[in-house]
């Protein structure tokens, strides 16, 4: 059975914000390092024939789609569906690992099934299993059959436990693929969506941060 469509989701190039491991924010731009990711990851996509790069509205995002744009040319549409989710607003800019740090990952890692709970102003776990739902409704509805999406971490493993459930909320899925699963920055995930399967599920993986494009760049193992 051949797949209908075959969805790219690249992680935007190394930002700012990266380099620090702090909590982003939205504004944090791409580094010259990051810059050079997308570069590479734009000359590697060209091969797969993709008809569309949708793309986070984030800096980060937007400036790595812009790159594979240019690179591709290929058509680049905005969708706030594959933005990241933003953390609590007195977090941003602090350390992952410092003590408050350390505080509200637990925390949150602890309520994930509990779809009231907010640490603060964030978004949460259900939250994004619904935005991403609808991103992948959206994308199962559209007429191209290969897509390029320029994305972020923590939506992508959302929608890939979205994808393993079959679109029911599942903490503890979630929970497992935050803690095992992070891809590197420009890495590709290649998801394929079969509309016709009975025996398996509609959506499945099919790569998971290939990443072979950086190997001349000078990137370290994610934190």
């Amino acid at each position: 059975m051949e797949p209908k469509k075959t969805i790219y989701f690249i992680r935007h190039g190394q930002s700012e914000a990266n380099t620090d491991d702090v909590f982003q924010g939205p504004d944090s731009p791409l580094t010259k390092l990051g810059e050079e990711q997308a570069r590479f990851v734009g000359e590697r996509i060209k091969g797969v024939d993709a008809e569309v790069v949708i793309t986070s509205p984030m800096p980060r995002a937007q400036q790595t789609a812009d790159i594979i744009a240019d690179l591709t040319n290929l058509p680049i549409e905005q969708n706030a569906l594959v933005r990241e989710y933003l953390p609590p607003t007195s977090l941003v800019g602090v350390s992952r690992t410092s003590d408050k740090g350390r505080t509200y990952v637990l925390q949150m890692l602890q309520n994930l099934d509990n779809p009231k709970w907010h640490y603060e102003d964030e978004e949460n776990y259900h939250e994004m299993h619904d935005r991403a739902v609808e991103l992948l409704t959206q994308l199962e509805e559209r007429d191209e059959e290969k897509i390029l999406i320029v994305t972020h971490v923590g939506i992508l493993r959302v929608a890939l436990t979205a994808m393993m459930t079959e679109f029911e909320p599942d903490a503890v899925t979630a929970r497992r693929l935050m803690r095992f699963m992070k891809p590197m920055n420009t890495g590709i995930t290649v998801c394929a969506y079969y509309p016709d399967a009975v025996r398996r599920s509609k959506w499945r993986l099919v790569a998971w941060n290939d990443h072979a494009h950086l190997a001349e760049t000078d990137m370290e193992e994610p934190h």
